[in-house]
C-alpha cells in the first residue's frame, strides 16, 4: 500500500513541477511583451515626423559634388543644423545595429518596417563614410554597417528587389 509520505512527495514533486513550468511561461511572456515594447519605442521614433522628415531630407535634398563639398554644406564647424540632423539619424541606426548584434530585438521586426530606408541611407551615404574610416578609424559606424548587410542578406534571402534607391533613379531623371 502506499504511505501518506509517497504520496506527500508526489504531490510536492508535481506542485514544484507545476510552478516551475508556470514561472517559465509567464518569464517568456515578460520577454516577448519587454521586445515588443522596445520595438515599438523604436519604431515610433522611426516613424516620428521630425525623425521622418530629416530622412527625407537627407534622401531627397542633400546634394554634394566630392567629400569636401559635402564637408562644407553638412558638417561641423559650418553647419551645425545639419549635423545635428546626421547626428540624430545615424546614432538611430547605430542603436538599431547594437540591438540587433546583441540579439536584443529581431531582425524580422526591423526588416518588416525600416528595411527600405535602411539600405537606401547606407547605400547613399557610403562613400563618405568610406572617406572617414580612412582617416578616423576602420571602425567607424560599424553598427549601422551591421544593420544595413542585415537587412541585405534578409532581402536577398525573401526574394525581394535588389535595393528601392536603384529604383528610385527612375523617378529622379
Amino acid at each position: 500500500m502506499v504511505s501518506l509520505e509517497i504520496v506527500a512527495l508526489v504531490l510536492t514533486g508535481l506542485g514544484l513541477t507545476a510552478s516551475i513550468l508556470y514561472y517559465t511561461m509567464v518569464l517568456r511572456n515578460q520577454n516577448k511583451t519587454r521586445e515588443a515594447q522596445l520595438f515599438m519605442s523604436i519604431y515610433n521614433n522611426h516613424i516620428a515626423l521630425p525623425t521622418q522628415t530629416i530622412a527625407v531630407e537627407l534622401m531627397h535634398q542633400w546634394e554634394w559634388k566630392d567629400y569636401d563639398d559635402f564637408m562644407e554644406k553638412y558638417c561641423l564647424p559650418s553647419n551645425l543644423e545639419a549635423h545635428a540632423k546626421w547626428t540624430h539619424y545615424f546614432s538611430s541606426l547605430e542603436g538599431l545595429g547594437i540591438l540587433l548584434r546583441k540579439g536584443l530585438i529581431d531582425a524580422d521586426l526591423i526588416y518588416s518596417t525600416q528595411y527600405g530606408s535602411i539600405i537606401m541611407i547606407w547605400e547613399r551615404f557610403l562613400p563618405i563614410i568610406e572617406i572617414w574610416r580612412e582617416t578616423a578609424g576602420a571602425h567607424l559606424y560599424e553598427d549601422p554597417e551591421f544593420l544595413y548587410n542585415e537587412m541585405v542578406r534578409m532581402r536577398k534571402q525573401r526574394g525581394h528587389p535588389e535595393t528601392i534607391s536603384k529604383s528610385r533613379k527612375l523617378f529622379t531623371n
